[in-house]
Parts: C-alpha cells; structure tokens; sequence
C-alpha cells in the first residue's frame, strides 16, 4: 500500500485480479497490488483458488452465491451476501459449468464418476 507493506494470511483472501498489467488482491481490508502474475499467485496457492475468468482467481471457501442472468454468470465472493461485505467476479462463460461443478462438489461432497 504506497510505500508500505499490507501482510495478510491466506484465509483472508478472497479473489485475485489481473487488469490493465497489474494484479489485484482483494480482502475484507480493501483492494492492494502485487507484483505477481495470477499463473505465479495459482503455483503457490494450488487448489484453493478456483480460476473463473482468464482474469480472475477466487478462494473458494469465499464464494457465497454463483448468480446467472442469462447468459452471464457471476460469483459473489465476500464475508456475506450484502454488496459491501464482498465483490461480484465475472465468470467465464467457457469455464461456467466447472466452476458450477467445483462448487457444487466442494459444497455437498459429490463427486462425478
């Protein structure tokens, strides 16, 4: 954050975003750059993070509701289901029907066969 450092634990985190060459974390504190690409943010982070848009990472234990309007899907990620207690994160609509799939497997513990 300007010249200082912000140190947050992972649980803390909700989603990862890349726009305009800079990536993103988002938190309950706020919203605060990096200096590492999502491919590098996902290595370190492994399953926990789910990729919903070739622009976005969220954590999965974060998402709250998975919202479709038409066409368009997105994901509410936050500590509640209030608008400030979170942020909306589009999803892919190539990547809707996994990332439907890993949080309805996450959330019942069905599995496919």
């Amino acid at each position: 954050r300007k010249k200082g450092l912000v140190f947050l634990r992972p649980d803390e985190v909700w989603a990862f975003e890349a726009a305009d060459r800079l990536t993103f974390v988002h938190t309950r504190l706020g919203k605060f750059d990096l200096d590492l690409s999502l491919a590098a943010i996902e290595a370190c982070f492994g399953h926990t993070l789910l990729r919903a848009h070739r622009n976005w990472l969220v954590n999965r234990v974060h998402v709250k509701e998975l919202i479709r309007d038409g066409g368009d899907c997105e994901l509410f990620v936050g500590t509640g289901l209030e608008e400030a207690e979170g942020i909306r994160v589009p999803v892919a609509r190539e990547r809707t029907m996994a990332v439907r799939d890993t949080l309805l497997t996450a959330a019942t513990g069905l599995r496919r066969p």
